[in-house]
């Protein structure tokens, strides 16, 4: 069976340019980072030549790129120091962000810090006009966490926007940009963040290795302590190989924007166009104009084993998600759905593409979900 891969927004496949990067340094520069013989400053090199090269892609200072084990990690190294560094006692956020923000937001409730929530328009995006009604009337310092592109249903939200609305009341800003980072670009010399992130197994990179965005690293706290590693940020040996590949990756799809962003534009517009054929019509959750077009969310109506609908994908060799990836390995209830549609019956299924995927791959999907819905 030739099995079809459409969960990239979940993970992405390892490319051959990453791989051969990671192999260079297992094979040649497997020093210690931390010694300061020759294998070790090779090593050394390595990670500060890829921190480089990370921050020129943001456009900001290599001091303010920090390597992480992932989004999840980064986003706590975040939340953390913007309550014991910065002073931060209110955060404004919203109900369909990802459960590494809302689960460690849950735990710092029970620490003092007040939590407003945004409001989410028809298009699933964020109500600007709530937040700046939000902004307005607080008394407290503020951090605003609200995500770029939303991992489920790919709403592209105002960057920019929520920077200077932020930025006007003088409050924080951490942009949850993991599905965002190697896909659009981001200037923070005109976008005023505070604080982002990137996980490099979202845009083609290996698993266990990401990256925080400090505007000012100065003032950050340590989650994790120890030998002193990330300029005493993130202690712990850094995982030199991940690094490299996570550099390797930003570079390739940075180099490359323009024909993979046409590509996945490519494949999203076939597939819609494809959906015409199905004798059982799912609803598009994401609007075409103001989501990004690796991710494709539909709504299908109920109908006989419609709760086993991403299982027989999967038995006819097709991967696709239920919804977000970070949780126990067993097909559950979204977070993000049951807020969007606390009222309505229907199986949710998310397809998300890559640039390595192929035309045939979307029209035999379609003619597996012919088959599944007759």
């Amino acid at each position: 069976m030739d099995r079809i891969y459409f969960d990239n927004a979940a993970t992405t496949p390892l490319l051959p340019e990453v791989r051969k990067a990671m192999i260079e340094v297992m094979d040649l520069h497997y020093g210690n980072p931390s010694s300061i013989h020759y294998f070790g400053r090779n090593a050394r090199s390595i990670i500060e030549e890829n921190r480089k090269l990370i921050a020129s892609h943001l456009n900001c200072s290599p001091s303010c790129i920090i390597f992480t084990s992932g989004g999840t990690e980064a986003s706590n190294l975040i939340l953390s120091t913007a309550i014991q560094n910065h002073g931060v006692q209110h955060i404004i956020t919203s109900q369909i962000e990802h459960p590494c923000i809302l689960n460690s937001l849950k735990e710092y409730t029970k620490k003092g810090i007040s939590i407003d929530y945004i409001n989410v328009d028809e298009n699933h995006c964020y109500d600007v006009m709530h937040l700046d009604e939000l902004l307005k009337k607080q008394s407290k310092k503020t951090m605003v966490c609200l995500m770029h592109v939303n991992n489920e249903i790919g709403s592209i939200n105002d960057l920019l926007t929520i920077a200077n609305l932020s930025s006007k009341y003088n409050s924080l800003y951490f942009a949850d940009t993991t599905q965002s980072i190697g896909f659009i670009p981001l200037n923070t010399q005109l976008c005023p963040i505070d604080f982002c992130i990137g996980s490099a197994h979202k845009f083609h990179g290996p698993k266990g290795v990401g990256f925080a965005y400090l505007k000012k690293p100065s003032e950050t706290h340590p989650i994790i302590y120890g030998g002193g590693q990330e300029r005493g940020l993130r202690s712990g040996t850094e995982n030199l190989i991940g690094i490299a590949g996570m550099g390797a990756a930003l570079d390739y799809m940075s180099k490359h924007s323009d024909q993979i962003s046409q590509k996945l534009v490519d494949l999203n517009h076939l597939f819609r166009s494809q959906l015409n054929l199905l004798k059982v019509q799912p609803e598009w959750i994401n609007k075409k104009e103001n989501s990004i077009s690796k991710i494709l969310t539909l709504r299908f109506p109920n109908f006989r084993n419609s709760d086993l609908l991403v299982l027989n994908l999967d038995i006819h060799g097709i991967a696709v998600s239920g919804g977000s990836a970070c949780s126990s390995g067993a097909e559950k209830s979204s977070h993000v759905m049951e807020y969007i549609f606390p009222d309505t019956n229907g199986k949710i299924v998310r397809f998300s593409f890559s640039f390595l995927n192929t035309k045939d791959e979307v029209e035999n999907s379609i003619s597996v979900l012919q088959k599944i819905l007759q």
